[in-house]
């Protein structure tokens, strides 16, 4: 205890005013405390954006519109949906977004504002259907195909599979509907000509033919992330000097994530996303057995993304997500999330990896309100988040969507999360405090 009075002797005046002052040292401790507590434990968090000032970085979102026409102003035509996203951790009980117009426009009357809690990446909208990865092998109906420019190339006999040297245990069955995704080709006649996408391997070495040059995996880890062992057919380095050499070398599928050294990546295209911490790989959905440790020479094939892969970070293209409550199968690319129409296709392009779990839930519409300006000027509407959106809605993303009858102008856009202090809310905080403290300094394996 804060207390000098047992060596120093006071009068009694300036013994009251000592104890005032302990009284106050301590009140304000323990207010602190609380206070540290509740925004620990009951936090809130407020999002903004400023159409005054688009590219401030105190800006917590950018709001676009739904269509993809570009947003040059606060001003947003009757019927035009707008959309935003924000990355939250934690469990929240409700979200209030509010609305600042422009005082020389019309109130803001029927604004509806619709909100979604998933991933970002598989709330967006959905594109066409894919179908198997080039280079899969494919036996249908006692017919057998190679995938090639994304057409099924049928073998015109078993001869020329054999000539070929495409063993026969390497070719995937497929049902009627798996063979609807893809378009069929020219058939392959003769076995004087190796179709594109065929792929060989020497000395531990493997080579895909690209139009017609040999193009090598920069490491047999790399082939798997993409490809069956069983697939390459073996061949001597003649054959291989037979074929002119490109210069680029394949790397991982897009979507693997790679460790080199202590630092943790998702490849993306020719890029490697560095991501930001342990907690950001288990918010996202990924798990630790899927890394893979890679070599200076795998690493070097790429560059480092200068931006790290956080939290607010959307998957990058090549992710594949699997609904849970549905069993389907999503991959994203350009900004869209593409089915792959059943477990045989998926199989292709998700090679020693697992999937990114989701519910097919989290891309409906969790809560929704309506924005009516009173004579208060009130411009604000709530939005409940269930506590059943965190069991079941895997993601830390929330998509709102706002739309409005009447042409608005607007200033700025806020969200503003809360958490109500119950029980459960207490219980959850804390549970969810010791998961984050060992994801980031406990074991990870």
């Amino acid at each position: 205890m804060l207390d000098f009075t047992k060596e120093i002797a006071l009068d009694k005046k300036k013994y009251r005013i000592y104890r005032m002052a302990q009284a106050c040292v301590y009140s304000a401790a323990i207010l602190a405390a609380l206070y540290l507590a509740d925004s620990v434990l009951f936090p809130s968090v407020d999002f903004n954006f400023s159409f005054a000032d688009p590219a401030s970085s105190r800006n917590g979102f950018v709001p676009q519109y739904r269509d993809g026409s570009e947003m040059k102003s606060g001003r947003i035509p009757k019927g035009s949906q707008i959309y935003f996203d924000t990355a939250l951790l934690g469990n929240f009980s409700h979200v209030e977004i509010s609305l600042t117009r422009d005082q020389n426009f019309k109130k803001l009357q029927n604004v509806k504002v619709e909100m979604r809690k998933s991933y970002q990446a598989f709330l967006y909208p959905e594109g066409a259907p894919i179908g198997f990865r080039d280079g899969t092998l494919i036996k249908n109906n006692g017919k057998y195909y190679i995938v090639s420019g994304g057409k099924f190339r049928q073998f015109g006999s078993d001869k020329i599979i054999s000539a070929f040297g495409f063993p026969k245990d390497a070719f995937l069955d497929a049902s009627d509907d798996d063979m609807k995704y893809n378009e069929a080709g020219e058939m392959i006649a003769d076995s004087t000509t190796y179709p594109d996408f065929s792929i060989f391997k020497t000395a531990g070495r493997y080579y895909i033919l690209e139009n017609g040059m040999l193009r090598e995996f920069v490491s047999q880890e790399a082939y798997l992330s993409r490809y069956e062992e069983n697939q390459a057919i073996p061949k001597d380095e003649s054959f291989i000097r037979s074929f002119t050499l490109s210069k680029e070398q394949l790397g991982f599928s897009d979507g693997s994530l790679v460790a080199y050294g202590t630092s943790g990546f998702v490849v993306s295209g020719k890029e490697i996303l560095p991501i930001s911490n342990a907690g950001t790989f288990v918010d996202k959905g990924f798990k630790w057995e899927d890394i893979k440790n890679i070599s200076g020479d795998e690493f070097s094939l790429y560059s480092q993304a200068l931006k790290h892969f956080s939290d607010s970070s959307p998957h990058p293209d090549g992710t594949i997500f699997l609904t849970s409550d549905t069993h389907l199968w999503y991959m994203v690319e350009g900004e869209r999330k593409h089915p792959l129409p059943s477990d045989a296709i998926a199989s292709t392009w998700i090679k020693g990896r697992s999937p990114v779990t989701v519910s097919s839930a989290g891309a409906g519409v969790l809560s929704s309100c309506i924005i009516n300006e009173d004579s208060s000027g009130k411009t604000s509407c709530k939005l409940i988040i269930p506590p059943s959106a965190y069991q079941e809605l895997p993601g830390v993303d929330y998509e709102f969507d706002i739309v409005s009858e009447n042409d608005m102008k607007l200033t700025n856009i806020e969200a503003f999360f809360t958490q109500d202090m119950t029980k459960n809310n207490l219980k959850t905080s804390v549970l969810g405090l010791l998961r984050r403290i060992k994801s980031n300094y406990g074991s990870t394996q």
